[in-house]
């Protein structure tokens, strides 16, 4: 598996003029955005080019030419989960650099809500990287994309209609509810959500390659 991701990291790295782009973002949000939200721009950056490495893949037929290799198609889904999770962290962990360097040169912008929301993104990025590498597996990089943005809207459509229709009585009542909560009870959650999902997603990606013809 190991040569697998080295393989990967130096597709990915290849694209200089993408890299470029990407820091000069990053600056920009360093000296005028928010320090949390950087964070997460930083994770989520992480999650795309782990993910767009599917695209390499498949690209010229690269696929029958790759499981000519001493891999199953086991251990490849393996190394993209790995792969992604990893970069994530990485770019999660360099974003939290740059918003601590950022607030130590304006402590006025320091606040442990902003800690709270990065820790909180880190999750969130996580939960993406769950819906968008079986979805990339089953349907390529370009039809993925699409796909993605049709399951967001999907999943975000009950959400909007039950706010919409709940009493806003109701709303709040949940609002408060939420915020009386231990930490403990939202780490315990989000843990077992973390690990159910991941768990669902992965036996997913290995049910799509291991049907999928090239």
């Amino acid at each position: 598996m190991s040569g697998l991701i080295e393989k990967d990291l130096r597709m990915l790295f290849q694209n200089k003029k993408f890299l470029i782009l990407y820091f000069l973002l990053m600056l920009v949000m360093f000296l005028n955005g928010d320090a949390s939200f950087l964070v997460f721009f930083c994770g989520f950056f992480g999650l795309m080019i782990a993910s767009s490495s599917i695209g390499y893949d498949e690209y010229d037929n690269g696929y029958p030419f790759l499981f000519t290799l001493p891999i199953t198609r086991r251990e490849y889904v393996k190394e993209k989960y790995v792969l992604t999770f990893l970069l994530v962290l990485l770019f999660w962990g360099f974003g939290m650099l740059l918003s601590m360097i950022k607030m130590f040169i304006d402590p006025l912008t320091f606040s442990y809500q902003q800690v709270y929301a990065a820790g909180i993104y880190l999750v969130y990025v996580i939960f993406l990287m769950f819906l968008i590498l079986p979805i990339y597996l089953k349907y390529g990089g370009e039809k993925g994309r699409i796909v993605i943005i049709l399951a967001v809207l999907i999943c975000l459509c009950p959400i909007v209609v039950f706010l919409n229709f709940m009493p806003a009585g109701e709303v709040n009542r949940l609002i408060l509810w939420s915020q009386q909560l231990p930490v403990w009870a939202y780490i315990i959650g989000l843990g077992m959500l973390w690990i159910l999902a991941g768990f669902f997603s992965y036996r997913l990606s290995v049910r799509i390659m291991q049907h999928k013809q090239f």
